[in-house]
C-alpha cells in the first residue's frame, strides 16, 4: 500500500465484526467486500489500483526438478511450525511458500515455477544457524535460513526480476469516531 495520512503507520485498531447469522455462511470473496465496506464506513477509506513495475523476486525451480511431494490428503492447506523451527506445510501450492517467502523477506516474491497442484513439504532452515561461537549479534538470519532452505531441501530458488504488480494507493482515509 502506498499514500494515505501520516498516522497509517504507527497507529494500530482492532477490528471486531460479526455478520449477521441470517445471511448463512459467508463466501471469501463476500467477507472480503464486507471488510471493505465496514472500512469505507469506519475509515472512510477511499482507494484505488496501480499497475506499476517494481523489482522483484521470483521462485523458480533450481537446477534439478523440485522435491516436492505430491499432497497425501488433499484438503484444506495447513502451515505449522514445530519448536524446533521446522515448517510443515500440508496440502499446501507453490503460492503459499510464495506468500510466506514474502512475509518473511518483507519484499514483493512471486511464482515463476509454473507448479500446480497440492504438496505436503517442509523446511529446516535451522540447519543454517551458526553455531554460537560464530555469531555476532543475535547470529541467526531468518529470512536467509529461510532462502537457504528452500533452495537445498526443495530445489526452488530466487531470482531478481522486474515485474508489474497491482498496488493499492490509499487516497483518503480518517481516523475512526468512536
Amino acid at each position: 500500500m502506498h499514500g494515505g495520512p501520516d498516522w497509517l503507520d504507527v497507529e494500530r485498531f482492532d477490528i471486531i465484526a460479526k455478520a449477521d447469522e441470517a445471511d448463512g455462511e459467508i463466501k471469501p470473496e463476500d467477507r472480503n467486500a464486507m471488510v471493505q465496506t465496514l472500512l469505507e464506513d469506519r475509515f472512510k477509506l477511499q482507494f484505488h489500483i496501480e499497475s506499476k513495475e517494481m523489482p522483484v523476486l521470483a521462485l523458480v525451480i533450481d537446477k534439478e526438478a523440485p522435491k516436492l511431494q505430491d499432497a497425501k490428503e488433499p484438503g484444506p492447506s495447513a502451515f505449522t511450525t514445530t519448536r524446533s523451527g521446522e515448517m510443515i506445510f500440508k496440502s499446501s501450492s507453490i503460492i503459499g511458500l510464495v506468500n510466506l517467502m514474502a512475509n518473511i523477506l518483507q519484499t514483493p516474491v512471486v511464482d515463476g515455477t509454473g507448479i500446480k497442484g497440492l504438496y505436503d513439504f517442509s523446511l529446516d532452515p535451522m540447519r543454517f544457524a551458526l553455531p554460537p561461537s560464530d555469531r555476532t549479534g543475535d547470529g541467526f538470519d531468518r529470512a536467509q535460513a529461510v532462502v537457504m532452505a528452500v533452495q537445498e531441501q526443495l530445489g526452488l530458488k530466487l531470482e531478481k526480476r522486474r515485474a508489474n504488480l497491482d498496488i493499492t494507493i490509499i487516497d483518503r482515509a480518517e481516523r475512526p469516531v468512536n
